[in-house]
């Protein structure tokens, strides 16, 4: 007879909250993040092998050149670590530095002194840190909702608002 007490409060077990109350980010923020990172990592590999290559070639400005790609090197190492640890200003900087050197490129290109390929290349790689930056942006708007709504069951799973069953 207590097990059917109107006053009796029922069982509530437990549920695992779905994967929008958990805070997981979409991919679709956190993708062009994973891009830019990766990309500041291949850059410091290539500045690394370029200034290894040019101090082989060229001995007698050695210290110069390797003094210039290490910088370059620790430069990108440093943003990498800053974009992937999604630091806003990080982004932003990479961002601008990027499309400098797409305006640079632009009026390179203009004089007759660039070529079509750097161009497309600073255009692409422009385009990348704009989209993280922009994704680091959301990453954190996304993150700061998530605190204000904390993880719990929705309303129509909670047991008092289900269907009993007349025995």
């Amino acid at each position: 007879m207590e097990e059917d007490s109107p006053y009796r409060a029922s069982k509530v077990l437990p549920t695992q909250s779905t994967d929008s109350e958990s805070g997981e980010v979409p991919t679709s923020i956190t993708r062009p993040i994973k891009h830019l990172w990766i990309l500041l990592l291949v850059q410091t590999g290539i500045a690394l092998v370029w200034g290894v290559i040019q101090i082989f070639s060229a001995p007698s400005v050695a210290l110069i050149v390797a003094a210039t790609f290490g910088t370059t090197a620790v430069v990108n190492a440093a943003f990498a670590y800053g974009v992937y640890k999604r630091v806003f200003w990080v982004a932003v900087v990479v961002a601008c530095i990027n499309v400098i050197s797409l305006l640079m490129e632009l009026l390179s290109l203009g004089r007759g002194t660039g070529s079509a390929f750097t161009f497309f290349l600073a255009v692409a790689i422009s385009y990348f840190s704009v989209r993280s930056a922009a994704a680091i942006r959301d990453y954190r708007r996304f993150m700061a909702d998530a605190r204000l709504r904390p993880p719990g069951r929705k309303l129509s799973e909670d047991s008092a608002f289900t269907e009993k069953s007349e025995a």
